[in-house]
C-alpha cells in the first residue's frame, strides 16, 4: 500500500509541475448519468425491435 501511495503522489507532483489537472470536472457525474439514460433508451430499442421482428416473422 505505501509503495503506491508513494508513487501515486510523485505522479500527482509531476503532473502538477507539468500544469496538468488532476481534479475531477464538476459535471462528472451528470456525463455518466447523461450515458445511462441513452443506455436504457438504447436496450428499449433493440427489446422493442426484437418484439416486432419476432411478430413479423410469426405471420
Amino acid at each position: 500500500y505505501s509503495q503506491v501511495q508513494s508513487t501515486v503522489l510523485e505522479g500527482i507532483s509531476h503532473l502538477e509541475m507539468q500544469q496538468i489537472s488532476i481534479k475531477r470536472l464538476d459535471n462528472c457525474y451528470a456525463l455518466v448519468i447523461t450515458s445511462d439514460k441513452h443506455m436504457i433508451k438504447i436496450r428499449d430499442y433493440f427489446v422493442n425491435h426484437k418484439s416486432d421482428s419476432e411478430k413479423h416473422e410469426e405471420r
